[in-house]
């Protein structure tokens, strides 16, 4: 499957249409100035979750091949509490939830973990 362009375009949700989720993390420290601090963020772990809380992507979108781009690997698919690999699963494959550890993230540095769902 090739990736969809972003667009920031208003849109209304329609059966078939593509949805890009794009988290963005950034490490604000910096170590310059006078009494600076280098500060490294470790241990982040991204777990986002479309059939909890107030999530409800995983009922009305469906899982794309291809997909997924993620800074650091593995990445872990779900469904529910099951764990599904780290293998990006065939589209249509039942996902709820996505879990990206990037790890450490040094003081200045920027990640962006991004997928794509079609609505059902």
């Amino acid at each position: 499957m090739v990736k969809a362009p972003f667009s920031t375009a208003a849109k209304t949700p329609a059966p078939g249409n593509i949805i890009e989720y794009r988290i963005t993390y950034t490490n604000i420290a910096t170590a310059t100035g006078v009494g600076s601090v280098s500060l490294t963020a470790s241990g982040l772990v991204i777990n986002e979750n479309g059939a909890s809380g107030s999530n409800n992507w995983a009922a009305f979108t469906t899982h794309q091949l291809g997909t997924v781009v993620s800074p650091v690997t593995p990445l872990q698919f779900f469904n529910g509490a099951t764990l599904l690999g780290t293998s990006d699963p065939a589209t249509g494959t039942t996902v709820t939830r996505y879990v990206n550890s990037p790890g450490t993230v040094n003081p200045g540095s920027t990640g962006t973990f991004t997928f794509q769902r079609k609505v059902n």
